[in-house]
């Protein structure tokens, strides 16, 4: 249980005194020694003799969501791409309370706040599914999560993930999979001054959702998949 408490109670994410999360409240990223806090990454320039910079958008009026520990981990290790997931055992397509954890790249990212990020993003994912919250102290009780509850999302996102006409009358049961996949990022290039300039838009970054196999009343099976 302690391992488990261990991983639920990562610092970065703001829980009230009985350990659930406050929704409403930005992430407690930590300024490293000698080190900043961003929001965003705004662009990258290339100079003619190979040099670069990345134009990092500092978080000064603005929610942090990561800092140069990041940068650095991400730029010295090669990062390129990242995947994680939390799965049931054994392949199950059905819900259990056990669930195995797999990422790549495994040794680089192994013990690394950029991780728990990871980790602690399937998990919200999955409570937002399910509609139900766990706190991260043992004995880890669980709660509904509703519209207005401090935990929810905000009331945009939450509609769009709990679309009225997803509860139809006659359905018993979904197991389902959800997730967060990235896409194409817009950009401008720009020349100037022997410098290659490119400008980056926002993250396009979308939330999955794939039924496995929905039950109903009248004993029909669906397959169903969908991007919020």
């Amino acid at each position: 249980m302690a391992d488990v408490e261990r991983l639920l109670q990562w610092k970065w994410i703001p829980r009230d005194k009985n350990g659930f999360r406050l929704a409403g409240m930005p992430l407690n990223v930590p300024v490293p020694r000698n080190g900043k806090v961003y929001y965003a990454v705004g662009g990258i320039s290339f100079h003619e003799n190979g040099s670069f910079w990345l134009n990092l958008m500092e978080a000064k009026d603005k929610p942090a969501l990561f800092n140069s520990d990041d940068v650095e981990l991400v730029m010295k290790r090669g990062i390129t791409d990242v995947s994680f997931s939390l799965d049931p055992p054994l392949a199950s397509d059905f819900p259990h309370p056990f669930q195995k954890a797999t990422w790549t790249p495994h040794d680089v990212l192994t013990h690394t706040e950029f991780l728990s990020t990871l980790l602690h993003a399937d998990l919200w994912l999955k409570s937002m599914n399910f509609q139900m919250e766990m706190s991260d102290q043992f004995p880890f009780h669980v709660r509904p999560i509703h519209e207005n509850s401090s935990s929810a999302p905000s009331s945009d996102l939450y509609q769009r993930l709990f679309r009225k006409e997803e509860f139809e009358h006659d359905q018993l049961f979904s197991a389902a999979k959800v997730w967060i996949q990235s896409g194409p990022i817009k950009y401008n290039r720009i020349e100037q001054d022997n410098i290659t300039t490119y400008v980056l838009g926002p993250p396009n970054m979308q939330v999955k959702y794939f039924s496995y196999i929905r039950y109903y009343i009248n004993a029909d099976v669906k397959d169903r998949y969908k991007v919020l």
